[in-house]
This record gives structure tokens, sequence and C-alpha cells, in this order.
């Protein structure tokens, strides 16, 4: 059968959750917006516009998990529904997820450098230059390898387009694995010798700057537990032959946090 229309009897029309998705990413995105005026607003600390890039990253991310996802749900579509639109859309999201991943880990690497006395490594343009690299890194996955394509069947995206009955992975995206694997190992070896450096400077953190230092570090721990938890979640939901949408519901309630 040709792709298009046609291939809706193939899918499910999911109103509840498509509708939640929908709304829920709009709201989101709105609220988004004082958060990065605040972000923006403390941007001379090399922390800081890391943190404004993710929030801009993070942005761009929802448009595809909730807004653009809820479309499709509502829709009930599956991937030959519109072809070429859900492969730039599985790349596009992936292109974000993977800059996001790799900005991160540029996150905690500021906060070590910043306690171990070491902010020199992201003076002036240098912290631009990190965050270049994260998006070139994005880039290469979204132009370079395959995406996942959406299913309204088991609500989330898949490397299996389930183009036929059967539940056996037609390509496999390799990269996509090792970056999620290589993320949460070095995520959770960073936050532990951040935690391990905090708890052994106590004293030198009672003075103002030392203070300072605390609460980036915490807003910086916050937001990468939230990472490295919804990347476990979204690579097991992409291991598997088949999933619900808790495992999408989970990952994009992460991404707003």
């Amino acid at each position: 059968m040709p792709a298009g229309p046609g291939w809706h009897a193939n899918g499910e029309t999911r109103l509840i959750f498509g509708y939640w998705s929908l709304i829920s990413g709009i709201i989101a995105e709105l609220l988004y917006f004082p958060c990065m005026l605040a972000l923006r607003a403390e941007s001379k600390n090399s922390c800081y516009k890391i943190m404004f890039w993710i929030s801009l990253v993070d942005m761009l991310t929802l448009l595809c998990c909730c807004v653009f996802y809820g479309i499709g749900l509502l829709n009930g579509d599956v991937y030959c529904s519109r072809p070429l639109w859900y492969f730039f859309l599985g790349a596009y999201g992936l292109g974000c997820w993977t800059a996001s991943c790799l900005g991160c880990l540029t996150l905690v690497c500021n906060r070590l450098a910043e306690l171990l006395d070491k902010a020199k490594f992201f003076n002036r343009s240098r912290t631009y230059a990190f965050l270049a690299a994260s998006t070139a890194y994005g880039l290469v996955f979204a132009l370079f390898t395959p995406p996942p394509l959406f299913n309204s069947n088991y609500q989330s995206f898949f490397f299996n387009p389930y183009i036929d009955d059967s539940n056996e992975y037609v390509y496999r995206n390799m990269p996509h694995a090792i970056n999620n694997l290589t993320v949460v190992i070095l995520s959770t070896f960073l936050y532990v010798t951040l935690c391990a450096i905090i708890f052994l400077e106590q004293g030198a953190m009672s003075t103002a700057v030392g203070r300072k230092r605390v609460r980036a570090c915490r807003a910086v721990r916050s937001n990468k537990i939230s990472k490295t938890i919804s990347n476990d979640n979204y690579t097991l939901s992409l291991s598997l032959s088949v999933s619900t949408g808790g495992s999408n519901l989970f990952w994009k309630f992460l991404i707003i946090n």
C-alpha cells in the first residue's frame, strides 16, 4: 500500500493522551519564557549561559515530543501516514536530545571547574565554543544517523517503523545507543565527584562566594539527575519491541522539569 492517509487504518487515535500532550506542551513552552529571561539576566556567569542554551534546546524538544507528538496521536498516525514529516520529526527530536545530552555534561564539567578553581576553561568565548560543539554533535545525529519514527499504536517513537506485523527491528541506531550509555556512565561519575567535592569543602562553602557556588551546583544537579533518569527510561523504551505511552509520558515530564 502506498504511503498516505490510507495508513491511518493501521494506527489508533489517542484522544486523552493526545490532548494532554498537546496542551501540556503549549503550557510548558509558555512557562519556559520567564525562566529563560531569568537565566538570560545572569548570562555573565558561564554556568547560566549553558543553562540558557539547554533551556532553548528543551523548548525545541518540547515541540517534538509534546506538541507535534500530541497532534500525531490525535490523528492516529503511523510512520507511513506522513513518511517525510515523521522522518524529519524523528531526526529533529533525536538531534535535540543528543545535543542536550552533551550540553548537560558540559554543564556539570563547568561546575566542577568552578569548584576546583579551574573556571578559566570556560572564560569568555570558550563557553560558546563548548556550546557550539554540543550543537554540532546534535546536528551530526540528526543528519547522519537513522531517526526514531512515530507510531500511535504504541504512543512513542521507535527505530522499528512497523510497516508490517513483524516486531523485528528494520534498523538500529548504534551511535544513539552509545550516546545514551556514555551519558549515563559519565554523568553518574561526574556527579558523584561533584557531590564528594562539595562534601569535602563544606567549610569553604560558608563564605558568600561559596554559597553562590552551591546554589548554582544545586540547580545543575537537579537538572542533570532528571536528564539521567530520562536517558535511562528513553533508552529502555527504544530497546523494547513493543512499548506503551508511559515511557514517553515520563520522558516529557522530565524534559519539562
